[in-house]
């Protein structure tokens, strides 16, 4: 027990994040109850593995390295404040209103730093997009041309990232799980980290039931175990031949754009992930463990 409540704070020491009680039980690697929870955890803190302050634990013996993990309280509540801020920004509130109302995007998801309230003012926003089926290409276009008008899309070489979007995640709504070999712990914390910003016929809902394996990983969190009824008006023929004309067209310009600066990008026909530099890589080998 005491192991994996310490790779728990191991976790979130990598992100200079301090941990309440309820956090705590989220992330851990085994099925447990408040009471017991609590007994081990007071005990790590009596042999000076975490130390306790103002409600919060941290990593005893490694926090004096990082003066943000140190002074715990005041961090929290500065890192809160400069998410919020990002969040409130009129530009990106006047961009999600507007690509809102297309109906080809299903669901954005706000991931990353900005999603445990905990991004620095250098930090861009993170953003994860579900689409309707076969609408993938057209999804991704609409999102960086509107983030390009409005001035807060991240460019691929652009250094300074403050409040822009990173578009880097598309999903077809067809298919929604994570594959194989993204199943690990990095990417289970990232699914539960995730909040829905914009959620139209339960995707994000649906989202979560495609991926409960992320509860064999931490079997504290409660996923959907049913799927959701979801309501939808009927497309008429002649237009979905039209639009089928249009993502194909788009999905091959796209491509040919992509495919002259790739590096290792994973392209599929229902999943995008633009990572050059996966964040997997510097994490701890036991986050990037994959699940068996």
């Amino acid at each position: 027990m005491q192991k994996e409540i310490l790779r728990v704070f191991e976790y979130f020491y990598f992100f200079s994040y301090p941990l309440n009680f309820k956090t705590i039980k989220k992330y851990l690697g085994v099925k447990v109850n408040d009471k017991k929870l609590k007994k081990e955890v007071e005990r790590l803190v009596k042999l000076k593995k975490i130390t306790f302050k103002r409600n919060l634990y941290t990593l005893g013996e490694y926090s004096k390295g990082k003066p943000e993990i140190r002074n715990s309280r005041f961090a929290r509540r500065a890192k809160f404040e400069i998410t919020q801020k990002k969040l409130n920004n009129f530009r990106l509130k006047s961009y999600l209103k507007l690509i809102s109302m297309f109906p080809q995007i299903k669901l954005v998801g706000l991931s990353g730093s900005a999603a445990m309230n905990n991004a620095s003012n250098k930090d861009d926003i993170d953003l994860f997009i579900i689409a309707s089926t076969n609408r993938i290409w057209t999804t991704r276009l609409v999102c960086l041309i509107t983030a390009t008008l409005f001035g807060i899309k991240r460019s691929r070489l652009e250094k300074n990232v403050s409040d822009k979007v990173c578009l880097n995640l598309f999903f077809d709504e067809k298919n929604i799980e994570m594959p194989n070999f993204k199943r690990n712990y990095y990417i289970a914390h990232e699914i539960i980290q995730l909040k829905p910003l914009i959620n139209k016929d339960y995707t994000y809902e649906m989202f979560l039931y495609r991926n409960r394996w992320v509860c064999d990983i931490f079997p504290n969190v409660e996923f959907p175990t049913s799927l959701p009824i979801r309501h939808r008006e009927a497309s008429r023929l002649g237009m979905t031949y039209i639009l089928d004309f249009i993502e194909n067209f788009l999905k091959k310009v796209q491509l040919y754009l992509i495919n002259k600066h790739k590096t290792k990008e994973i392209i599929t026909d229902t999943q995008l992930w633009f990572f050059p530099e996966d964040f997997e890589d510097k994490l701890p080998e036991f986050a990037r463990k994959k699940l068996a």
